[in-house]
């Protein structure tokens, strides 16, 4: 039996700096559209005297230039704010705006796009650390990254009385009130929307230390109904779960928000591990050449998986029996069972308890059509939120 826990650098590194807004990029996620600069120290010893004028001229107005450029995105992104040098931040914890206007960013960079705005005094909620003093937030109108130097811990941090006509002009709403009210139960929840809109066709082990390779990642199947994609029906599905799990007071980290998220099997559960987190809850839906099966199943490993501990092991079938059988009864889904496989990449390189939730199988037309109903998939959420809750004995 190997116990290997060696994790490949190639792994943790992509993980780590590739996901936690297309991944959370849930965290420190790979930015395609980052260029690196071409110049290195070693061309510029090689310059010639003849052209350090030029070099310098030349220099000088790519550093104005520059300054300039960052100088404006700075100030859209954190206006007038002093930064704030070190923070102890922690997910699941509540901060405030303390600047202008905050750019909400899909990405954990300034090259990442703006998808919204905070205002000072509003609050937000702490999903994940990212790289370079980036967090992922969970506010009242949507999720996405900030910088944490322009949050403050407490409202009485807030600089100016704009705090108080910003928080006075905030519209109230459910979701507003369950930020504020909703207290942390200690509990992290890693949840994963399975696939994604591109599949990775390249490969990876199955495990720590196999020589066995699987694709990294694949779209998933679609509605035989409705024609839904998987990969939207799980992140809307765990998007509800995310909200639900806040709601009572567990803080939740996020693979993805969105459908573009380039991390594999293998680096999502090495996410995962490295995130805090307590349990792996991986969101997927079934599929069958038979249309008249039907019901939900989960899996977990067996106890003869060579790659994960006999506690991570016993702990993940406990996780995916609580689970199933509090979301079936919630659902009023077919239960099928736990079914233990050992060749889940995403299962195999974890090390925290892990299950794969198969919510239901949309080759069946009924089952289908129901679980493209936005209000069914409130009760999905509702289900397998219960089971968390009875998994951690709440």
């Amino acid at each position: 039996m190997k116990k290997s826990r060696f994790i490949p650098a190639f792994l943790l590194s992509a993980a780590l700096l590739s996901g936690l807004a297309g991944c959370k990029k849930e965290t420190e996620y790979y930015n395609p559209n980052t260029q690196t600069s071409s110049v290195t120290e070693t061309q510029t010893e090689l310059q010639t005297e003849p052209a350090t004028q030029a070099s310098t001229e030349e220099s000088t107005e790519a550093s104005t230039e520059a300054s300039t450029e960052e100088s404006t995105e700075a100030s859209t992104e954190e206006s007038t704010a002093a930064p704030v040098v070190s923070k102890e931040l922690a997910v699941g914890d509540i901060w405030y705006v303390n600047t202008d206007s905050l750019n909400i960013r899909d990405y954990p960079s300034t090259d990442g796009n703006k998808i919204g705005e905070l205002y000072r005094g509003e609050e937000v909620r702490i999903l994940a650390l990212a790289e370079n003093g980036w967090v992922q937030i969970h506010s009242a109108t949507m999720d996405g990254y900030v910088k944490a130097d322009f949050l403050v811990s407490s409202p009485d941090q807030v600089d100016g009385a704009a705090a108080d006509a910003a928080a006075s002009a905030m519209p109230a709403s459910s979701e507003t009130s369950n930020a504020n009210t909703s207290s942390s139960n200690g509990h992290i929840v890693c949840i994963d929307a399975g696939h994604q809109q591109a599949g990775i066709s390249e490969q990876e082990p199955n495990g720590p230390g196999s020589s066995v390779m699987k694709a990294k990642l694949t779209t998933g199947t679609s509605g035989v109904a409705t024609g839904l994609a998987e990969y939207q029906l799980n992140l809307d599905v765990s998007q509800m779960l995310q909200q639900e799990l806040l709601n009572r007071g567990y803080q939740v980290v996020m693979i993805r928000t969105t459908n573009d998220c380039a991390m594999s099997n293998a680096e999502r559960a090495v996410y995962a591990n490295e995130s805090g987190a307590e349990i792996f809850v991986r969101i997927h839906a079934n599929s069958s050449n038979d249309p008249s099966v039907n019901g939900a199943m989960f899996y977990a490993p067996s106890s003869a998986n060579s790659y994960l501990s006999a506690d991570v092991i016993s702990a993940s079938n406990t996780l995916a029996s609580t689970m199933l059988s509090f979301y079936c009864s919630t659902t009023g889904l077919a239960n099928k069972g736990v079914l233990q496989d050992d060749n889940m990449t995403g299962i195999n390189w974890c090390t925290i308890p892990v299950t794969i939730v198969e919510m239901g199988f949309m080759s069946n037309p009924e089952e289908d059509q129901k679980m493209a109903n936005p209000e069914f998939q409130a009760v999905i959420a509702q289900g397998l939120a219960n089971g968390i809750d009875a998994y951690f004995g709440r």
